[in-house]
């Protein structure tokens, strides 16, 4: 048995409401999902009792074409992962984001992706992702998992800390009075941060002790 990633994703709504993964298609949300869980399993694999870098990695390949308005045939070069899955879509230049298409067929053969329909418009952009979510070759437990989705958030407020800490530095500069006010905002984004941190710690402390297999004996090395 194994567990998917998705199994993780599902549970974080936060990161899943976030506004500025709305433009994205399906393969470039996954692509950002691990990029917060890789954080997660390097912070949690030496307290989890599965191994949890025993995984089948994201992975995925991006092709972008110009339509001619006619011909729907793409080859995709280099080679899309084996038994991937496909995004396939379109947009104009104008567009913030793409039109998702349904109806194609790949030939793992000729590497050859054809749009059935619709036809896409001359000049559009094409853009084909093939894609690999992923998942953990073990069986996971709803504590692991929760841990591991509790754990993307700390990369993932980590980008708005800084991202707020570079506009701040950006507005304040030059006036000693607004940079306290900016100072200020740094610290309360700091603590935020330091809160986040010692929550997961917590609930690692706590699930070392309910799940460890052996009982309360196995922990400390058997001496407690």
């Amino acid at each position: 048995m194994a567990t998917p990633f998705t199994d993780i994703y599902c549970q974080n709504e936060v990161i899943k409401e976030d506004s500025k993964i709305r433009y994205l298609t399906e393969n470039q949300k996954y692509a950002l999902y691990y990029s917060y869980l890789k954080y997660s399993i390097s912070f949690f694999q030496y307290d989890s009792y599965p191994d949890i870098t025993d995984n089948i990695p994201f992975s995925q390949k991006e092709y972008y074409y110009i339509s001619d308005g006619i011909d729907q045939s793409f080859l995709l070069s280099p080679a899309p992962p084996t038994d991937c899955v496909f995004y396939v879509g379109y947009k104009n230049a104008d567009d913030l984001s793409y039109t998702q298409v349904f109806d194609y067929t790949f030939s793992d053969i000729t590497n050859i992706l054809t749009v059935n329909s619709p036809t896409i418009p001359n000049e559009d952009i094409v853009y084909i992702g093939g894609y690999i979510i992923g998942q953990f070759n073990e069986d996971l437990d709803l504590p692991e998992i929760n841990i591991l989705s509790e754990g993307m958030l700390v990369p993932w407020e980590q980008y708005y800390i800084n991202r707020n800490s570079l506009l701040n530095q950006m507005v304040y500069a030059g006036s000693t009075k607004l940079y306290s006010q900016a100072n200020h905002i740094s610290k309360v984004l700091d603590v935020s941060k330091s809160q986040y941190y010692g929550m997961l710690k917590g609930l690692i402390s706590e699930y070392s002790y309910k799940a460890n297999p052996n009982g309360i004996l196995g922990l400390g090395g058997g001496l407690v």
